[in-house]
C-alpha cells in the first residue's frame, strides 16, 4: 500500500511537470520556427544595388588601369561593406517574418497547448493501476522509472524557467535598441549625411553612397523584425 501511495503522488507529479515543460518550450522557443510567407520589403526612398550589381562593379574595378592599387582596396572594401549590410537586411526580413507568424498563429497554438494539457491530465489519472496480485518487484520497479522520469522533467523544467526568466526582459532591450535603430536613421536622413567631398571620384561616391544606403536597408529591415518581435511576445 505504501510503495503503491508514492507512485501515484510521482505519476501526479510527472504529468504536473511535463506540462509545465510544454507550457515554457513553447513560449520560449517558438521563435526559432522558419519563416512560411515573406513580408513586404522595406520601401526605400533610393535605388538600393543589389548584391550581382555591387560584385560587378568590383569586378571592373579590379581591371581598371586608371586607379592604383591603394584605391582598388579602399573600393573593394567599401563594395563588401555594401554586400555584408544586404546579406544582414535579408536575414532580418526573414526573421521579421517568422515573428510575423507567430502573431498570426498564436491563438491556434494556444488552442492546441491546452488540449495537449487536459490529454496530459486524463492520460495520469489512468496510467496506474496496481491490484493485490502485482508483485512487489514489479511496483519498485515502476516506481524507479518514475522517480528517473520526474527528475528528468523537473531538470528540464528548471532550465526553461530560466529561459523564461531571461525573456521576461527582453522587451526592454528590444525598446532601446529600437530607440537607437531610429535615432541612426534620422542622422542618415539629414542632409549632412548626403554631402560628397570635392576629391572623391565617380568611383569613391558610388561606393559611398551604396554603403549609405545599403546600411540605412539594413537599419529598416532591423526595425522592422523588432517590432514584429515585440509584437509577438507573449509576456
Amino acid at each position: 500500500m505504501l510503495l503503491q501511495f508514492i507512485c501515484r503522488i510521482v505519476l501526479c507529479k510527472l504529468p504536473i511537470s511535463m506540462a509545465l515543460i510544454i507550457y515554457f518550450s513553447t513560449v520560449t522557443s517558438i521563435a526559432n520556427g522558419k519563416p512560411k510567407t515573406d513580408l513586404p520589403l522595406v520601401v526605400s526612398s533610393s535605388p538600393i544595388p543589389s548584391i550581382n550589381l555591387i560584385n560587378s562593379r568590383n569586378q571592373e574595378i579590379a581591371s581598371s588601369s586608371s586607379l592604383s592599387d591603394s584605391e582598388k582596396k579602399s573600393l573593394s572594401a567599401l563594395y563588401r561593406q555594401a554586400i555584408s549590410n544586404l546579406e544582414l537586411a535579408t536575414t532580418q526580413r526573414k526573421k521579421a517574418d517568422t515573428f510575423n507568424q507567430i502573431i498570426l498563429n498564436g491563438t491556434s497554438q494556444t488552442e492546441r497547448l491546452k488540449r495537449e494539457l487536459r490529454l496530459i491530465e486524463e492520460q495520469s489519472s489512468a496510467s496506474l493501476f496496481f491490484d493485490k496480485k502485482t508483485p512487489l518487484s514489479e511496483v519498485e520497479q515502476e516506481l524507479h522509472r518514475l522517480k528517473a522520469d520526474v527528475a528528468v522533467a523537473e531538470t528540464l523544467l528548471a532550465e526553461l524557467k530560466n529561459q523564461y526568466a531571461s525573456a521576461k526582459l527582453r522587451p526592454v532591450s528590444i525598446k532601446q535598441r529600437l530607440s537607437e535603430v531610429k535615432r541612426q536613421l534620422s542622422e542618415l536622413s539629414s542632409p549632412q549625411n548626403h554631402t560628397t567631398s570635392v576629391d572623391n571620384t565617380v568611383e569613391f561616391s558610388e561606393a559611398k553612397s551604396w554603403v549609405r544606403d545599403t546600411f540605412k536597408e539594413q537599419l529598416r529591415s532591423e526595425r522592422l523584425m523588432l517590432e514584429q518581435e515585440l509584437s509577438s511576445l507573449p509576456i
